[in-house]
């Protein structure tokens, strides 16, 4: 320690030193920057560093002797160097850019030989401009030097070249310096560019250069050329020419002339570099031509490439044309075939590879050579020795003589008119102005192209339903009937049609089936009249001779298909014809088979039959030629058979008569059948013409009138004649159909297969039309009728007059297309049926007895499911709790504190600053949320009548508060409520009203804690204030109380040892690191070729509870979307709770189909138990009841385990360097410390372990738990001036900062980072000097201590460093005086946790062994419960940590046996309700508590309330608490700070009596108007209990991917009706959506007189004869039921508006009802509420405005109540501007008045707390001069 005397202090300062100058002992002089003191008196010498190195004279060695000490060292700045001054040591100067500091004194000479005397400072650069000779160069200087950038490294003189000085530099930029065009001895410096020839080089040798171009000292730059040229031996060339020989270019290197370049010069000079090896194309090899190496000619279909120089020849024989053959000349580059033509045999040369056409044969040749008559293709005879043919090979062989006969035919196959061949045949020629058509698949002919024939058909009244030439196909003759044109349509004629009906009034025989691509158009809507027939008198009595002509058809049949003669029945004269190809008599089987399916369903329709038969059809045309062939004779025999037919009849029954015609017409409608289902096996048509027959027997009234199919019209006509009538009877009217047919409908076909009645390109269309007729329907679409295409028919301009029918009927996917569609007596109007959907614009549907229906859903739709997603939310926090002038943020109120968080931010907008929180408060079984319900009785959700009293307080303490004076409220009305300090002094205290005064407003406030006088606050551990003031604001509301969590004490057992009892020192929780390898996935389902299937192998690791994968193997023979669900037993859990699921996500695009990538989920188990001993021992558990041994490889008496990034790391208390650590929790591994220390306590926070040391400032730290570094806490001073360790006994985290304890005096120290620390002295709180602290931790926004054996607790609620320690109640004991030993102290899960055992004292009187049951819990480590442990031990440690995550629990074990404890326990709730009106709007949360395993009780205690509000507790993991806040920021107002949290949890909201449901799930999104039902929400409408209410979504809001990994999508319904809140829709519950809904939209709709039934009970127009009144039904104006919708816009009779069921507007009296669950006003403009009216004219209100500053100074705008009331706080605690009254009273203070006064309203003093400046004239300041002094006073 140095000594220092005070009469040694007179130093005397002299300046500047000086050579030659008498220096006394203790002068001090300035040398340089430096200050010294003289040590002996001198005369300095010249150099000032000789007197500082001075020696003894004569000593040998020399021994110093200076006359100078440094006294204060320094530095000088001297400014740029220069030679000759003399430099002092610290002397600094700059030199090229660096700063230099003298480390020698000396002379200077020239920088680079004193560069040993200096040393840098600074190195830096400085431009030297270009470099010289002779030139003096300092580190940094910066020169140029041939287009290079150099930088001086070593200062030096320069020399002749920089070159010779190149170690002296370093390039910083590399350029260059251009020299021009080489020229001979010139000097070419490194980097130098020239231009030689056509290419620029870089010089990479510093030389003179010689005669010739030297490329040693040269790279290439820049190649260039001077143009490249095609070289020729007459031209010169210089050097830098480039030239073309062949394919290849040159580089021309000498001047030359005549000297190929592939040759080299006669003096042996290469004159020409190849510089590019190429190809040049020469088009067709020609043996006239020369060529060089790199020409590619064409020989043949093959190109060759010469490889070297082949100069023309003289020789023309077949060895030059064959000298692709020798490879040293040519190269193969592509083989090929060249398509030569047509043989010719005027000595053409062919080449290899030509192909030619001989006679109908392709060939290939084989040899070079020119054609002759001698050596064709095929030649035989070429060589005599029957050698193959040596020219020629044969590629393609000729087939068969084709059938192509005349110029112009075209082949064709399968398609011959009699059916005898199925070869080749030719179509001849057609005539001019024809086209070819096919019709049917099978006839092929021509037609005219600019004649109308077969696309317009007409019919007339006046026409003939025949056959005959041109019939229909000319205006003048016409067919009878529209049915039967129609089927010459279908039959005949292809492409768009119109059948043209002339004026007149037409009988039909039902249903007629309009072709597809064709029109049946009338002249005009009242002009053609189309009528269903009714039945026909001539066919009363036709049965039996159909029937039995139809059975002597089958009786000729065979005969008729063999072409065999038939004796025809008496009286037909019609010749068979046998002209066609003979069938086969199997096929008469067939035809019996048409035929009795025919007369089966004759019978069952016209004699009562038994049976029906079953339609079969299809559209494939038949392959057996048989069935071909009898269509054909069927056809060829119609007059025959239909003359028979008659014939028959006349011979059966002589004396009946009936019409021959009419019986040919049948006749031919059966053959017309038969032949159809021949080609086209099956019966659909015959049956067909059997029900065309029964039509015209029984009529057509209750038939269909018109099928129509793609591409079809009906228009400009009145159809009428369909009659039924409703049934069944006795049904709900709603019920009833009609039982006619339908005018229009789709047609069925011969099943929904039949894809020639689809509607695939373009609905059919209705126009112009009017139907009229009773109990039938106008149209009907049946979309069950047609598997695919549109299902669809359009409508305009179409009137139905229908009584007791249905104008519109849609069903089963149907869909129309109204436009101007009127119903008039309609029993329904529009009818949209399981699933069917109209929409209809500028209709009306008119009297009758429904408008616009819709019922049911499709019911063969799969509906799709998603799911109820109430999870796509963060928490959320209601209110800032800040006060309206503390400004600090006190807490988070939370409305939903959500779940499964374990990372959380939040962020604070209003108008404060600052505000930093962290969550590290996450709470496990705690209570998210207190959910509103609906009571079982249906009362209101909230309550009601809930106290909700605000006002400021006159007064109060720590005990009691002053109430308003004009509080008018009784003592019952407040006694238990809950009293609040909102705002003021107090802000933040709370307690209830354990007796009120209402005569001086004082009330007593007990702690809702204790129970006891005195108040809580929302931060437990703050000081209550002592004095509460006028500006302390108060709310008064109802008490809220939870339920605690308890205390529930469960034993355990630790693993036996060898040595027995341990001693189990510490244990705890967390997660772990494990890998499990060569895990084999399940087989593939992809396929492979010529690969055996292989099952990958993967590598899987679990890192906390999270799964991560690697392939080992890829496998073989995979898909994307392989799954295998590997067991959580494998993985070191349980099934199913760990199973992991393994999906491939990408496999190898090749035949093995590898896998490429995979994808893993799944949870791992969360955590395991580690436990350790005093001793080696040591145990692990995955659920805290079965634990495994494990031994410890290094021996230590350990005391403490601390768990973070998946690592256990466990210490002893001992002086060692070794500590161990654990990453998968069964296996320690030992790792060293920097140093041996005194270990004393470790902690994990911050991504760190720390360990501190006991007598020892030594801190040691880690990321890993295996790599340590060490630091040091700064020692103190001792008070003897020595150096000390403090006894750091404890350290822990909190508030961004770590902390130690010092249990040797009151100090701390901090550290940011755990490596840089800071000491703070008297911190922790007065006391013993001395503490043994057993652990500091931190938790609940605190820090809390404990001392081992005084039982003192102490806590801070902000920064360690900075705030303030406090001292709490003190732990508990069991005599209430004996102190326990307390041996840990633990935070978790909002509990603080400590335990102990006696320390062997006496208590109470009793020795003690140390065995306790004691043990003690803090919510805040302020206030301490004292728990019973139920059984005694030696209590050693507590940790908090979870079984396989599900359980919560403490861990306590104990030392000296193996017995241990687990404990249940939490943090009890607190809960505030948010109130409006006196109701509850929700339940605000101060603290979610924890450890509830079931749910907690919530009870409100209020006096007033009338309706008691109904609470559901809801529990859960991962819950948000209050954040540590860093900093509670300033400027805050609870009234307008809003919090936003985010972070990776979720908050589970409930959806109640809420439009909006989001989903996750969806494959697809639906379209608005889809049809949802919700599992679990019943209709309670409908007579099946088990029905799901029907929601309609109304609007959808995409939100992209749902995060499943499925695809799949997330979306925000809003729907309608509302959710209710008694439907307690859970997360997941299934969602179905159907869009397949039936649905009528429409639009611009009347709806007139619905209800007044029929024509006839209309009587319409005598319905509107004055004095007359009837009965209409609005509410069936439109009507939905069992998930039909209608949504429409309509008027009705009077003019009323209407916009569905929630909105209409009444025309005369201008009322609007608006009923809905939501209902947006944007835009709108005025709207009247009882005597207000919003918008409009004049001076209206614009909008409602919730800004609290007023700002926009408005007339327009009214505020919120919330506005108003925040803008007066503001403005009266605050003191705002521009607010005038007459007079204001705040509080108990009144301003102004008749006297213009401040003045106490119960007359005494006003106290001004601040300085308060009076001023101006009439300031009227009096009283007593020495009050006035104290008044003015400045403090």
């Amino acid at each position: 320690m140095s000594e220092f005397k005070l009469e040694r202090f007179k130093y005397n300062w002299i300046g500047t030193w000086t050579p030659s100058y008498s220096y006394n002992r203790d002068d001090v002089v300035n040398v340089g920057g430096r200050t010294y003191v003289c040590l002996v008196t001198h005369t300095s010498s010249p150099d000032f560093n000789t007197d500082l190195d001075a020696t003894v004279p004569g000593s040998d060695p020399p021994i110093p002797a200076p006359r100078w000490t440094l006294m204060v060292d320094g530095r000088r700045f001297i400014g740029a160097w220069s030679t000759g001054v003399q430099y002092q040591e610290s002397d600094i100067v700059t030199y090229q850019g660096s700063i230099h500091v003298c480390i020698n004194g000396h002379l200077s000479t020239t920088f680079h030989a004193n560069a040993t005397d200096w040393d840098y400072i600074s190195k830096n650069i400085e431009h030297k401009q270009d470099w010289g000779q002779a030139t003096n160069y300092g580190v940094g200087a910066v020169v140029t030097y041939n287009g290079i950038v150099y930088k001086c490294i070593t200062a030096h003189a320069s020399q002749t070249f920089l070159e010779d000085d190149i170690a002296n530099w370093e390039i910083l930029y590399s350029g260059g310096y251009f020299a021009g065009n080489w020229t001979t001895a010139t000097l070419y410096r490194l980097n130098d560019y020239v231009k030689f020839g056509g290419s620029i080089f870089k010089v990479n040798k510093t030389h003179v250069s010689e005669e010739f171009f030297n490329q040693n000292f040269f790279d290439v730059e820049l190649p260039g050329n001077n143009d490249v040229q095609d070289f020729s031996l007459a031209t010169d060339y210089a050097t830098g020419d480039i030239v073309r020989y062949g394919g290849d270019l040159y580089y021309v290197t000498r001047p030359i002339r005549g000297i190929l370049p592939t040759d080299t010069g006669f003096d042996s000079v290469v004159y020409f570099i190849r510089m590019l090896y190429s190809y040049n194309f020469r088009g067709t090899w020609d043996i006239e031509q020369d060529y060089a190496p790199g020409d590619l000619v064409r020989r043949g279909g093959e190109l060759y490439k010469a490889l070297v120089t082949i100069k023309r020849s003289d020789d023309s024989s077949d060895s030059v044309l064959t000298d692709y053959q020798d490879n040293t000349k040519w190269e193969l580059v592509v083989s090929g075939d060249r398509w030569a033509n047509n043989w010719r045999s005027t000595s053409v040369g062919y080449s290899k590879g030509d192909l030619v056409y001989y006679y109908g044969q392709l060939y290939e040749c084989n040899l070079p050579h020119t054609s002759s008559t001698t050596n064709y293709p095929g030649n035989e005879n070429l060589y005599s020795d029957g050698a193959p043919n040596a020219f020629w090979n044969t590629l393609v062989q000729a087939g068969d003589t084709g059938g192509l006969q005349l110029q112009g035919d075209l082949l064709t196959f399968n398609k011959l008119e009699d059916g005898s061949s199925l070869g080749p045949i030719n179509v001849p020629i057609g005539q001019n102005d024809q086209v070819l058509s096919i019709q049917n698949s099978e006839d092929l002919y021509y037609r005219d192209m600019y004649t109308t024939e077969v696309t317009v058909i007409y019919v007339a009244t006046d026409g003939t339903d025949d056959l005959e030439t041109y019939r229909g196909i000319d205006i003048r003759y016409p067919f009878r009937t529209i049915k039967f044109a129609c089927q010459y349509i279908e039959d005949n004629v292809v492409g768009p049609s119109k059948v043209a009906i002339a004026t007149g009034r037409y009988t039909e025989t039902c249903p007629i089936v309009v072709p597809a691509y064709c029109v049946v158009m009338g002249d005009e809507l009242r002009a053609v009249t189309i009528i269903a027939n009714s039945a026909k008198a001539e066919y009363a009595n036709d049965y039996t001779f159909v029937i039995g002509y139809l059975t002597r058809f089958n009786n000729i049949m065979s005969d008729l298909l063999l072409n065999n003669d038939i004796v025809p029945t008496t009286g037909n004269t019609e010749a068979q014809v046998k002209t066609g190809t003979a069938s086969e008599g199997s096929v008469a089987s067939i035809i019996e088979n048409i035929i009795s399916d025919v007369t089966e369903y004759i019978t069952y329709n016209i004699a009562s039959g038994s049976t029906t038969p079953s339609i079969v059809g299809t559209n494939d045309l038949t392959t057996e030629i048989s069935r071909i062939r009898a269509s054909e004779i069927l056809k060829l025999n119609t007059k025959f058979l239909q003359n028979e037919a008659v014939a028959f009849m006349k011979q059966a029954d002589v004396d009946y008569v009936f019409d021959e015609e009419r019986v040919k017409l049948d006749v031919q409608q059966f053959l017309r059948g038969i032949r159809y289902d021949l080609r086209y096996p099956g019966n659909y048509k015959s049956v067909q013409s059997g029900r065309h027959y029964v039509n015209n027997v029984n009529g057509s009234q209750l038939e269909d009138m018109f099928y129509l199919r793609d591409i079809t019209g009906l228009r400009n006509c009145t159809v009428e004649g369909l009659s039924g009538a409703l049934s069944p009877t006795g049904v709900s009217l709603i019920l009833q159909r009609p039982t006619g047919g339908s005018f229009c409908s789709l047609d069925p076909g011969w099943g929904p297969a039949d894809t020639s009645t689809w509607i695939k390109n373009r609905s059919p269309y209705v126009q112009g039309v009017t139907t009229i007729g009773t109990g039938c329907t106008g149209q009907k679409i049946d979309g069950a009728l047609h598997n695919g295409g549109n299902k669809s028919i359009v409508s305009n301009d179409f009137t139905q007059v229908i009584s007791d029918g249905i104008g519109a009927h849609i069903l089963n996917d149907g869909r129309a297309e109204l436009v101007s569609v009127f119903t008039y007596y309609s029993h329904i109007g529009y009818l949209a049926e399981s699933g069917g959907t109209i929409r209809a614009t500028n209709g009306n549907n008119s009297y009758g007895n429904f408008g616009s229906v819709a019922l049911g859903i499709n019911a063969s739709e799969t509906p799709k499911q998603a799911n109820v997603d109430n999870r796509n939310n963060e928490a959320q926090v209601a209110f800032a709790f800040a006060g309206e002038i503390t400004d600090k943020i006190l807490a988070y109120e939370y409305r939903h504190c959500g779940e499964q968080y374990t990372t959380a931010n939040s962020t604070a907008v209003g108008s404060g600053n600052f505000v930093a929180t962290t969550f590290d408060d996450i709470r496990d079984d705690a209570l998210f949320e207190a959910r509103l319900i609906e009571a079982d009785d249906s009362s209101n959700i909230g309550g009601a009548r809930y106290t909700n009293v605000g006002n400021n307080a006159q007064a109060g303490n720590t005990t009691q508060i002053t109430l308003a004076s004009n509080d008018s409220a009784s003592a019952a009305d407040y006694l238990g409520q809950r009293i609040v300090l909102v705002s003021g002094v107090g802000t933040g205290q709370y307690g209830y009203i354990q007796s009120y005064d209402n005569s001086t407003k004082v009330a007593q406030i007990y702690s809702e804690k204790t129970g006891q006088p005195g108040w809580d606050h929302i931060i437990p551990g703050t000081p209550i204030e002592s004095g509460l003031v006028s500006n302390t604001q108060y709310r008064i509301e109802p008490r809220v109380t939870v339920s605690s969590p308890g205390f529930q004490v469960n034993s355990r057992t630790m693993p036996n040892t060898e040595i027995s009892p341990q001693n189990w020192s510490d244990v705890a929780w967390g997660g772990t690191r494990e890998e499990f390898p060569n895990i084999i996935l399940n087989a593939g389902s992809g396929t492979t070729i010529d690969i055996t299937p292989e099952q990958a192998v993967v590598r899987i690791v679990k890192t906390g509870a999270t799964y991560s994968i690697a392939l080992i193997s890829s496998g073989v023979g995979y898909s994307v979307g392989d799954t295998t669900t590997i067991s959580g037993e494998a993985l070191g859990g349980t099934s199913p709770t760990n199973d992991a699921i393994v999906r491939v996500t990408e496999v190898s695009d090749d035949s093995t189909n590898s896998i490429i990538s995979l994808s893993i989920t799944g949870l791992g188990y969360e955590g395991r138990w580690v436990a350790i001993t005093e001793s080696t021992y040591s145990a692990w558990s995955n659920d805290g009841s079965n634990w495994n041994f494990i031994a410890v490889p290094y021996s230590a008496a350990y005391k403490t385990v601390a768990h973070g990034n998946n690592v256990f790391v466990a210490i002893s208390n001992t002086v060692t360097d070794v500590v161990v650590y654990n990453r998968t929790g069964k296996q320690w591994v030992t790792t060293n410390l920097p140093s041996s220390a005194p270990l004393k306590d470790i902690h994990f926070a911050d991504g760190k372990f720390v360990i501190v040391c006991e007598d020892d400032n030594r801190v040691f730290y880690s990321t890993n738990g295996s790599t340590w570094s060490q630091t040091s806490i700064p020692p103190s001073t001792a008070d003897d001036g020595s150096s000390a360790s403090k006894q750091w006994l404890a350290v822990g985290f909190g508030y961004g900062k770590w902390v130690a304890l010092s249990g040797s005096d009151r100090a701390i120290a901090t550290s940011e980072d755990a490596i840089t620390w800071t000491v703070t002295e008297d911190k922790l709180p007065a006391g013993d000097t001395s503490r043994d602290w057993t652990g500091v931790t931190f938790g609940n926004g605190r820090f809390v201590a404990v001392t081992r054996d005084s039982g003192e607790s102490v806590y801070c609620l902000s920064d360690p460093a900075t705030g303030t320690w406090i001292s709490s109640t003190g732990l508990p004991t069991l005599d209430d005086s004996t102190q326990m030993n307390w041996n840990r102290v633990r935070y978790a899960n909002g509990v603080f946790f400590a335990v102990c055992d006696t320390g062997n004292r006496i208590i109470a009187g009793d020795a003690t062994t140390g065995e306790t049951t004691l043990a003690a819990t803090s919510d805040d480590g302020v206030l301490w419960t004292t728990r019973n442990l139920t059984f005694s031990l030696r209590w050693s440690t507590a940790a908090y940590g979870k079984s396989n995550n599900v359980t919560s629990q403490w861990m306590l074990l104990a030392r000296g046996g193996n017995d241990a404890a687990v404990v249940a326990t939490g943090k009890t709730a607190i809960l505030r309700p948010q109130i409006a009106s006196g109701v509850i709007q929700y339940l605000k949360i101060w603290d979610p508590g924890s450890g509830y395993t079931s749910d907690p009780s919530i009870v409100l205690i209020d006096n007033k309330s009338t309706t008691d509000a109904q609470i559901q507790p809801r529990v859960g993991n991962g819950v948000l608490a209050q954040p540590t806040f860093d900093n509670r920021g300033i400027g805050y107002r609870t009234s307008t700070t809003v919090v936003t949290i985010t972070g990776d949890g979720y908050a589970d909201i409930i959806p109640s009596n809420s439009t909006d449901l989001t989903v996750t799930g969806l494959n697809r999104y639906p379209g608005p108007g889809a049809q949802i039902t919700i599992t679990g929400i019943l209709d309670t409408e409908t007579a099946d209990p088990d029905d799901l209410k029907i929601h309609t979504l109304v609007k959808i809001t995409n939100l992209g991917d749902d995060g499943t990994g499925n695809g799949t999508l997330r979306a925000q319904f809003r729907i309608s009706p509302k959710i209710e809140n008694k439907a307690n829709l859970a997360h997941g519950t299934v969602v179905s959506i159907r869009e397949k809904f039936s649905q009528c939209r429409i639009t611009g709709h009347d709806l007139l007189d619905i209800g007044t039934g029929n024509f006839i009970q209309t009587n319409y127009p005598e319905l509107y004869v004055e004095g007359n009144v009837f009965d209409t039904y609005p509410e069936s104006e439109t009507f939905e039921a069992d998930g039909g919708r209608v949504f429409y816009t309509s008027t009705d009779q009077d003019g009323n508006f209407r916009a569905g069921e929630l909105f209409s507007v009444e025309q005369g009296t201008g009322i609007v009802t608006i009923s809905a669950d939501f209902f947006d006003l944007d835009g709108l403009s005025e709207l009247a509420l009882g005597g207000v009216r919003l918008g409009g004219s004049g001076t209206v209100v614009r909008e409602f405005s919730t800004d609290p500053l007023f700002l926009e100074d408005s007339n327009n705008i009214v505020p919120t109540q919330k506005a108003v009331t925040t803008f007066l706080a503001t403005r009266l605690s605050e003191g705002g501007s521009e607010i005038e009254t007459n007079q204001l009273t705040a509080g108990l203070v009144r301003l102004g008045g008749p006297g213009n006064v401040i003045e106490h309203t119960a007359g005494f003093e006003i106290q001004f707390p601040k300085t308060t400046n009076i001023a101006g004239p009439e300031a009227g300041i009096t009283g007593n001069p020495l009050y006035m002094r104290l008044f003015l006073k400045d403090d």
